[in-house]
């Protein structure tokens, strides 16, 4: 069993569909352990919901990103953690990127290379994109930068607003963030340098690339409604 702990800052909406998951036993060989936001968010309300720890890692407390970093590094290894999955808005640095290579997994809204940071849907709509995404990766030194797992694609219609866009996306990082850790947590991930393999998995579908196309994922997906 893998010990997972959780980065999550913002609203939990993808953290909270992880956590379901793995009570409903969708997700298995995976033991929820805490979960840690840079400060007081909804996220935390996950944690007696879900009866793990929360942390509250205040990023304006620590003197650099390094401490700050080394502040979650030092809980992981209190609580003896196998993997992190991320939906966090600050970058990590230091040790931890060491101590945890190829074991933080982050989510990020585009289909990276294309729009790091914050505001990905708005920057694409303003470039005139013709989609938009979701990328799975690894966390590396720079921003939304290392190893991809999975990604998921969506065709952006100009007449659609932004909420209804993210709404649909929404939905696809779901599967994205289920798969990824799906892969992981059952040693169906090899990683060589830049290259990601899923074993078993496909790697011609469409929107999600690749996937495994797993029923007890797909039917959870289904009916769940958060």
């Amino acid at each position: 069993m893998l010990r997972v702990s959780f980065l999550s800052s913002g609203s939990g909406y993808t953290t909270a569909t992880i956590l379901h998951a793995i009570q409903k036993g969708v997700l298995t060989n995976i033991i929820p352990v805490s979960i840690i936001s840079d400060r007081e968010s909804k996220s935390l309300d996950l944690a007696s919901k879900f009866h793990i720890i929360p942390h509250v890692v205040n990023y304006h407390d620590a003197s650099s990103r390094e401490e700050f970093s080394d502040n979650i590094l030092h809980i992981f290894k209190k609580e003896s953690i196998d993997v992190s999955f991320s939906t966090f808005d600050r970058i990590l640095s230091g040790k931890i990127l060491h101590s945890y290579k190829n074991r933080l997994i982050n989510i990020h809204p585009s289909l990276l290379p294309s729009f790091p940071g914050y505001g990905t849907t708005a920057q694409a709509i303003k470039y005139g994109s013709k989609f938009i995404g979701a990328t799975c990766h690894f966390i590396d030194a720079e921003i939304d930068h290392g190893p991809i797992i999975n990604q998921a694609i969506l065709p952006l219609n100009d007449n659609e607003n932004l909420d209804s866009i993210n709404q649909k996306l929404y939905k696809l990082k779901q599967q994205l963030a289920l798969e990824s850790l799906y892969a992981f947590c059952t040693n169906l991930i090899t990683v060589k340098d830049r290259y990601v393999k899923i074993k078993t998995a496909q790697y011609d579908s469409l929107p999600v690339n690749p996937t495994l196309n797993l029923p007890q994922i797909i039917d959870f997906l289904r009916t769940y409604d958060k």
